[in-house]
């Protein structure tokens, strides 16, 4: 990649958190200091172009210390980007743990009202319970905590799209849990799958459904998904294993699988949390790969059948 030079846009954004803004000066932005303070705590662009620029500074910047340092440049940058960092929390055992922020109770009773994404794993129930309730509008939880009955009436409260959990080892889900499940398009579900589905019956607006490639292939239960969920447009046959080097990828063949909605995806169990940010990024997670296959899929069985149509 070349050298990004003195006069280059990413390099002038990277550059911004080392300036103090008290003292900062801009000896190399000739064309931008026009008419304006040297001083960064006065705005250079109008403000909407500089608010676009921040935004986008920080969308490219996974990994503390740069978007902590960006929103120091100024008040009206900490204004507009602290709640881009509370988006999306991150908190358990893995090397993902805080991304992207540093959190204590203060900071997220304040700010956990702008959480859209919450990954919480290994955690104890106390801790648990105060992300669920201080985060009311999360709409993607990745939950790997032990359950009881406080955090089920605090998921409850949550109108999700996305889930990912394990509620297999659970007696008593409660009605208030069960109802709130109907939201949900999206789920990961780790654990015991029974023929009749159990829990996942529950998802009655599932258009994604993740649960374990053994359960996938060794019992029955693919004929009564698609009738109990006829709005399914993927299932995933998810094989989770440990040091897989790629994170995640598709396995292509699916000689025992037929339908061309179910995909076979490989995920390293240490790269579960990344794959999760991928979709959200990127639609590069299980779920961006599994559409991206069964329309890959569908093409090439329309392709097939038009060449046959066109010989006979």
């Amino acid at each position: 990649m070349p050298r990004q030079g003195k006069n280059s846009l990413e390099w002038r954004m990277r550059s911004l958190p080392n300036r103090s803004s008290a003292d900062a000066t801009l000896p190399d932005w000739p064309a931008f200091t026009t008419n304006a303070s040297p001083n960064l705590a006065d705005p250079i662009f109008p403000p909407e172009i500089e608010h676009l620029i921040f935004a986008h500074a920080l969308a490219q910047q996974d990994l503390a210390p740069f978007p902590f340092n960006l929103i120091l440049v100024a008040k009206r940058v900490h204004h507009w980007l602290t709640p881009k960092l509370y988006e999306t929390i991150c908190i358990g055992k893995e090397k993902a743990t805080e991304y992207p922020i540093k959190w204590d109770r203060a900071k997220l009773e304040k700010y956990g009202k702008f959480t859209r994404n919450l990954f919480l794993w290994a955690l104890e129930p106390e801790s648990s319970l105060l992300f669920l309730t201080s985060c009311p509008n999360v709409t993607t939880l990745l939950f790997w905590v032990a359950m009881n009955p406080d955090l089920m009436n605090a998921i409850s409260h949550l109108r999700l799209t996305h889930l990912s959990i394990n509620l297999g080892v659970i007696r008593n889900v409660t009605p208030s849990l069960i109802e709130s499940f109907s939201t949900i398009t999206h789920l990961e579900y780790h654990g015991r799958v029974d023929p009749d589905l159990g829990y996942i019956i529950h998802f009655t607006s599932l258009t994604h459904l993740a649960i374990s490639h053994f359960y996938v292939t060794n019992q029955p239960i693919l004929p009564v998904l698609f009738d109990q969920f006829p709005d399914l447009q993927a299932v995933i046959s998810l094989h989770l294993v440990r040091d897989h080097d790629r994170g995640v990828s598709v396995v292509e063949e699916n000689s025992d699988l037929d339908d061309i909605r179910v995909v076979r995806i490989t995920v390293g169990l240490e790269s579960v949390v990344e794959v999760w940010l991928g979709d959200i990024k990127h639609g590069q997670g299980i779920w961006g790969l599994a559409d991206e296959t069964v329309t890959r899929r569908r093409r090439k069985r329309e392709d097939a059948a038009r060449l046959g149509d066109a010989m006979i």
